[in-house]
């Protein structure tokens, strides 16, 4: 169940980003309500993918789903900045 959680997050962020986040940067208007605008965006696009099993499951082991979601979203996105080069060398051709 975590490891379908992880790629759904990671998903997500990365079809945010792709979206709406890299555009906004190259024109230099990614301001912190950009930032606001592109979590809700990538929290709604978690929950209308998650499967029904999931959402149980974190219904059941969660008080708090969608700060628990925001703080997957946020290690995510930290996740990828520290590893750009990385991804993009072994990822990406």
């Amino acid at each position: 169940i975590l490891t379908s959680l992880n790629t759904l997050v990671q998903n997500s962020v990365l079809e945010v980003y792709q979206t709406y986040v890299e555009a906004l940067k190259k024109a230099g208007n990614f301001d912190a309500e950009a930032q606001k605008i592109a979590l809700e965006r990538c929290l709604a696009l978690i929950k209308v993918n998650m499967p029904k099993e999931l959402e149980t499951w974190l219904k059941q082991n969660y008080s708090d789903i969608e700060g628990y979601l925001k703080s997957l979203i946020e290690a995510q996105i930290g996740f990828l900045k520290n590893n750009a080069k990385f991804i993009a060398k072994n990822y990406f051709l």
